[in-house]
C-alpha cells in the first residue's frame, strides 16, 4: 500500500543495508524481543514508500 505524502522519500534505485542491534534487556524466552518489530515497522515502511525489497540486504 502507497504512502500519500511521505514525510521521507526513499530513493527506490538505491541498495539498502540496514543493522539493528537486536541484543535487548528481554530475558524471558517467550517473549518477542521487541526490537522484531522496529525491524518489521522500518521494512514495512520503507517497502510502502516504493522500495522493492529486493533493494535490502
Amino acid at each position: 500500500m502507497p504512502v500519500a505524502n511521505p514525510v521521507i522519500t526513499y530513493d527506490s534505485t538505491l541498495n539498502y543495508k540496514i543493522v539493528f542491534d537486536l541484543n535487548g534487556k528481554v530475558k524471558d524466552s517467550t517473549v518477542a524481543n521487541p526490537i522484531l518489530l522496529e525491524v518489521a515497522r522500518t521494512y514495512n515502511l520503507t517497502v510502502a514508500n516504493g522500495v522493492p525489497a529486493e533493494k535490502f540486504k
